[in-house]
């Protein structure tokens, strides 16, 4: 199980050779995300709501799909995950 960063997640959507082929090479079942990766990410989206509206925009909607993808692999950040 590989619980991903914010930062891989966003590279990989930034087109990053190393973060794309790297979620390439591993089982996409065993790739997860947390509930604290997916605020930082709609936090980034709200900050950039009041700068560009439309690329936030685009970007709600890649959180939405991700979001979706990987609905049966979010995890809540416990202690248990953590470790």
């Amino acid at each position: 199980m590989y619980l991903v960063d914010t930062n891989v997640v966003s590279e990989a959507r930034r087109g990053s050779v190393q973060a794309t082929g790297w979620l390439r090479a591993v089982d996409p079942a065993s790739v997860h995300l947390s509930t604290l990766t997916l605020g930082e990410i709609m936090r980034g989206i709200a900050l950039k709501q009041k700068s560009d509206p439309k690329a936030a925009g685009y970007l709600a909607e890649w959180l939405r799909k991700l979001r979706h993808d990987h609905a049966d692999r979010i995890l809540a950040v416990t202690d248990q995950i953590s470790v």
